[in-house]
């Protein structure tokens, strides 16, 4: 049936009404089909509106108040450039999370509901600004990337290549940033999307640390944002930028289009700071005119909150024009004041430790504002590590320093006549009692305010007075953290003392009768609970030089001492002036006087390579001075040794490696129990290669091997001269310990038998000198030994072992024959000088074959020994 032929039945069986009804019926089934449908313009507007209203603009409004809480949440520091953007963290975004979730719910709609509307776009954008803002930077970064691929509208595309940038940015990801760049710079960009891209740009490039482009882009970014809510701040950082590059008069406009646009006095405040620093004039014109405007700035009742940054500028100012004194004077007097802004007094104390360490060269005083610094600087500030590190070196500089200084004031002090040395101690208490009775008449004032303050406040609040105001004044007994610091620095001094007159005297008879003499109405509080000053914590002079006294060095002993600290203190500094501090100058001064008062010191041979070292570039005469006193007496160190040769240490490094690699063959061998074959090894290599610090390492092991092929006498033999000739090896300990062990083994070795000597004489022989071993005669028999062989022009050697717990043996080796050696004892006893010089010691001059030796050492048994020697010899 046509729809004619339904209007035609439905109008003869009804009447108008009912008709009417029906139109409209279908009218709106109709309607609603087509707003269902992005096919035909009502269904589109229709989706456009709804995503605007419902869904974009409520997102939108979310993503401003966003930007809004951060920047109330940002701690704006004018004490250093302002960021182009308010700067967030991950604390801060999840402070919005429930803000961040409403507008991605929000910007939802619009997408999810509303597809293909002219807002989808937008609403993707607001999504991926919520992600920036939340930290979530991957996600915030597909966002964009999807509309910029997937857009519909190239001003959207634009618009979310900015904030990808934006995003890339705060991601640190700054190669993608600056490709993104170059991107968008070639494209075509709205007026708004222009000013967007140009305040990005600066921002990027302010995050680089390039002020020249900051101030270009920023500049560029302001003449589209005339009317935008950051433009004073804006401004104020375009300021910033330019005075940083040294355009004063360009950094003056922007100041003062800053102080036009504010809405706030602390920016109007700052940037007039600012504008003091840049502005123009002839020279001592221009410089009068900026302490007139400080002066004008401290005067004013309105800037009572910001007299710490005035000052700190005053001190920068002074500073920039070389007045040193004027600007340490109002730097300390900003940290001062300013009790509230403990970042600006960090930076105030950091000004005041730099001009002590590079205009003064006061390396105490700096280490003390460093420190300083060091407590209240916020850890994240630029630099920190750095000044923890120079706050460490100037720790170990200071001790060392004052160590120099006590101690030769000290020294000083031991070098005057005794007489001298007590009146000097005599005017030094009498200074120390003016000080304490000071203090103690400052304590006792506070004491009795105290009580004053406590009976009136008592007595008022029974008659309902307050009189709270009256002690919050700025005089000093009014400020109640101020006198209790003072009387607890008295207390700590002196001890708790009574509120009484002349509480210095033993007996204190005024003050008895004083209390007698007081009325009976005064307060109880005031008199109650007067502590009685016990004798012995009254200040004793006597006791006190006395005890001054003590610290003096009068005898040798402790004057020895004190210049050993000196000597250790001394050669420090200069390693810490020269390597740490970089003061070549002081240094060497340093480097100098060492020199002059140590030279006999262990650290002579480096201090000279120290002093080489820095006078080559300044005086060359002066710098061989120097290297000639090293290489003539200390041929033998290292550091003479780096002189003739600097590339000795590397030469010898590769030395030592060798060695490594022969002493773990040489080491492998003997632990097969090839010893032959490793002492021939260690032979070729000491023969071989030079000697260098491993070399130590080779003997040691030379001499375990002569343990295994020739015997226990001589391993003992061995391990003696390796700790006579490696007496500052680190493998001395252990020697000595293997050769301990040995001895005791051998001491303890019980013979029940006598020995048997074999009568072989055709065989090598020792010469060997019998001692007593408790006598401790060792070093100078050997000694003596070693310059009588010498005197003989022979190649034999020499060394001590021990014979058991009565005796002990000098070994001389070795001879070829019974003849030689008889030879070499006959000579030997017609010039007995060694023998001769100790009469009282029974010393006995001996020859023995190798093979009677070895049964005599193991035996112990000397007087067998010395039967069969009368009898053959």
């Amino acid at each position: 049936m046509s729809l004619t032929l339904i209007f035609t039945w439905c109008f003869e069986r009804t009447n108008i009404r009912s008709i009417l009804r029906i139109f409209i019926f279908v009218f709106l089934v109709l309607f609603a089909l087509s707003l269902r449908s992005q096919d035909n313009v009502v269904g589109q507007n229709y989706h456009n509106v709804t995503a605007h209203y419902n869904g974009y603009w409520i997102a939108k409004e979310r993503i401003l108040e966003i930007e809004r809480t951060i920047e109330q949440k940002y701690a704006w520091d004018y004490n250093k450039m302002l960021p182009v953007f308010a700067q967030f963290d991950t604390t801060t975004s999840r402070s919005l999370e429930t803000t961040l979730i409403d507008c991605i719910e929000k910007a939802s709609i619009a997408i999810q509901r509303h597809p293909e509307s002219k807002w989808e776009d937008d609403a993707y954008i607001l999504v991926g600004m919520a992600r920036l803002y939340g930290s979530e930077f991957p996600e915030a970064i597909e966002t964009f990337k999807y509309v910029n691929t997937n857009g519909n509208q190239e001003n959207d595309k634009n618009r979310a290549l900015v904030f990808l940038m934006r995003t890339f940015i705060e991601a640190q990801e700054m190669e993608n940033a600056l490709a993104v760049l170059d991107y968008l710079s070639k494209r075509k960009l709205n007026d708004q999307d222009k000013a967007r891209f140009s305040l990005v740009k600066a921002y990027y490039f302010q995050k680089l640390g390039q002020n020249q482009k900051l101030a270009s882009y920023l500049d560029q970014a302001l003449l589209l944002l005339k009317h935008d809510p950051d433009y004073a701040r804006l401004s104020f950082v375009l300021g910033q930028a330019y005075q940083a590059i040294g355009q004063d008069s360009a950094s003056y406009v922007h100041y003062k289009q800053a102080i036009k646009s504010s809405k706030t006095y602390e920016l109007s405040f700052y940037a007039r700071l600012n504008m003091s620093q840049v502005s123009q004039g002839g020279e001592q014109a221009g410089k009068k005119e900026v302490r007139r405007y400080f002066k004008k700035l401290l005067n004013d009742p309105k800037n009572e909150d910001y007299k710490g940054r005035i000052l700190y500028e005053i001190g920068n100012f002074d500073y920039k024009n070389e007045s040193l004194n004027a600007a340490l004077t109002s730097y300390k007097e900003s940290a001062s004041v300013n009790k509230n802004d403990s970042r600006l007094r960090s930076y105030t104390f950091l000004k005041i430790a730099d001009i002590y360490y590079y205009d003064l060269k006061g390396f105490s005083d700096a280490k003390s504002y460093y420190d300083s610094t060091i407590q209240i600087l916020p850890r994240e500030e630029p630099g920190y590590e750095e000044l923890v590190r120079k706050g460490e070196i100037l720790t170990e500089f200071v001790s060392y320093y004052e160590t120099i200084q006590l101690n030769d004031s000290l020294l000083v002090l031991a070098e005057l006549p005794r007489d001298s040395l007590s009146n000097w101690l005599d005017s030094l208490i009498t200074e120390m009692e003016l000080m304490a009775t000071e203090m103690a008449e400052q304590a006792a004032k506070e004491k009795r305010r105290s009580a004053f303050i406590t009976t009136s406040n008592t007595q008022n609040e029974s008659q309902g007075v307050d009189i709270q105001a009256t002690t919050t004044g700025t005089w000093y007994f009014y400020n109640s953290a101020e006198t209790s610091k003072g009387f607890s620095e008295f207390r700590n001094k002196w001890g708790s003392r009574a509120l009484e007159d002349n509480w210095r005297r033993s007996l204190k008879t005024g003050a008895s009768d004083l209390a007698d003499n007081q009325t009976t109405d005064q307060p109880a509080a005031a008199t109650e609970n007067i502590e009685v000053l016990p004798e012995e914590s009254l200040f004793d002079a006597v006791a006190e030089k006395e005890r001054l006294l003590s610290t003096i060095p009068l005898t040798a002993n402790q004057q020895e001492g004190l210049n050993a600290e000196v000597e250790e203190a001394m050669y420090q500094v200069g390693k810490i002036y020269n390597f740490k501090l970089l003061e070549k100058g002081n240094a060497n001064d340093t480097f100098v006087a060492f020199l002059a008062r140590f030279d006999s010191s262990r650290y002579v041979p480096e201090v000279l390579y120290q002093l080489y070292l820095l006078q080559k570039p300044l005086d060359s005469s002066l710098s061989m001075t120097y290297f000639t006193q090293l290489v003539t007496r200390h041929d033998s160190s290292i550091y003479a040794k780096l002189a003739i040769n600097p590339n000795y240490l590397n030469e010898r490094d590769r030395s030592i490696e060798e060695y490594k690699k022969i002493y773990v063959r040489a080491f492998d061998l003997y632990d097969d129990a090839k010893y032959k074959q490793s002492q021939s090894l260690i032979d070729s290599a000491l023969y071989s290669h030079p000697a260098n610090e491993y070399v130590d390492n080779l003997h040691l092991l030379k001499a375990m091997n002569y343990g295994e092929i020739e015997g226990i006498y001589k391993y003992q033999f061995e391990l003696n001269n390796f700790i006579t000739d490696f007496s500052e090896s680190d493998l001395l300990p252990y020697a000595e310990k293997l050769l301990k062990t040995s001895q005791d083994f051998q001491i303890n070795l019980y013979s029940s038998s006598r020995a048997k000597y074999i009568k072989n004489f055709e065989t090598d022989y020792y010469f060997i000198l019998v001692y007593p071993f408790a006598d401790n005669l060792t070093d100078d028999l050997t000694a003596a030994m070693k310059k009588y062989i010498r005197s003989t022009e022979t190649s034999l050697s020499t060394g001590s072992v021990v014979l058991d717990e009565n005796n002990a043996l000098i070994l001389v080796s070795e001879f070829l024959d019974k003849t030689s050696s008889v030879a070499f004892l006959k000579k030997f006893n017609t010039n007995n000088e060694i023998i001769v010089a100790y009469p009282s010691k029974k010393i006995t001059p001996l020859i023995i074959t190798k093979e009677n030796f070895q049964i005599f050492y193991e035996t112990k048994d000397l007087e067998g020994y010395l039967s069969f020697f009368k009898r053959n010899y």
